[in-house]
């Protein structure tokens, strides 16, 4: 039997579809991570259902004292979108980082998190947010869950085959919080992160009040790295020991050895990428107030 599509155009129409044919179905919408990975296996390709014609999944929005971005917001609307580039500029630039100009057009948001690759790229900026995913289906209607819960291995989440990720929510940063994006690849552009990560600091002065840190590729999914957050609480973040302090990282990090680096390689680039990432807020807090 050759693989049979079905394109929906509301959200109801696919929610329905997904009903009926959930466990066979393989939804795609930008496909840039579907066709790569069905590439050479086109016979485990049953049903498709394809829902890039939902506009209603592709607005970026602040509801009450929230972001709200739609599922099938593409990297490039991302990284031009002015209400990320005000209040989460870090997602902004990860965003950008995404593969090529002809992936960021087509792969969407949606499509990176129900991958659930650890070095998603997106990932980590929406951790460091405290992101949560908003996913629904026709029996259970809407469920909202933290990501950190939504994720749980390597292409692996806790949504059920008839459920479909609608928004990606995060809380508007204070305006105290300044963050940071930084990822290491073997090229500029097509690579997957060996390594990425994401620092988001609430700032009193030049002490850290509030410290969140995600990475990715250093284990099963995209993780916070709570024992150092914990240990830069209250920390200058302009002197030399809050920088010594990241020499813990590995105890909150389990990295595997493969093509793209060994497991103390990948250790020694998550330490040396938070530690640019806290530069960076740095040079960033200096310009911004002119010390």
């Amino acid at each position: 039997m050759g693989i049979i599509g079905f394109t929906s155009r509301r959200l109801n129409e696919a929610l329905q579809y997904l009903h009926q044919y959930g466990d066979e179905t393989t939804i795609i919408a930008g496909g840039t991570d579907v066709l790569v990975k069905y590439h050479e296996r086109l016979d485990e390709l049953h049903r498709v259902l394809n829902i890039w014609q939902l506009e209603e999944l592709k607005s970026i929005r602040i509801i009450n004292d929230q972001i709200e971005v739609g599922s099938l917001v593409t990297h490039t609307q991302l990284e031009d979108s002015t209400i990320i580039q005000q209040n989460a500029p870090l997602l902004a630039e990860a965003a950008g980082s995404v593969g090529s100009p002809q992936i960021r057009n087509r792969g969407t948001i949606g499509g990176n998190v129900a991958n659930a690759s650890p070095a998603g790229d997106t990932l980590t900026p929406l951790l460091a947010l405290d992101a949560s995913v908003k996913f629904v289906s026709l029996d259970r209607g809407e469920k909202v869950v933290s990501l950190e819960e939504f994720l749980v291995g390597p292409g692996r989440h806790i949504m059920k085959k008839d459920e479909l990720i609608t928004a990606l929510i995060f809380p508007i940063p204070k305006d105290n919080t300044v963050g940071a994006f930084v990822k290491l690849g073997y090229r500029k552009a097509l690579a997957i992160s060996t390594v990425n990560a994401a620092i988001m600091l609430g700032l009193q002065g030049n002490l850290i009040e509030d410290c969140r840190i995600a990475l990715g590729a250093v284990a099963p999914t995209t993780k916070r790295a709570k024992l150092v957050e914990e240990l830069l609480q209250g920390q200058d973040v302009t002197k030399s020991n809050t920088f010594e302090i990241l020499g813990q990282l590995e105890k909150d990090i389990a990295p595997i050895s493969d093509i793209r680096g060994s497991q103390q390689y990948r250790t020694d680039i998550a330490r040396e990428l938070v530690t640019q990432g806290l530069q960076k807020i740095v040079n960033k807090e200096v310009g911004r107030s002119g010390r």
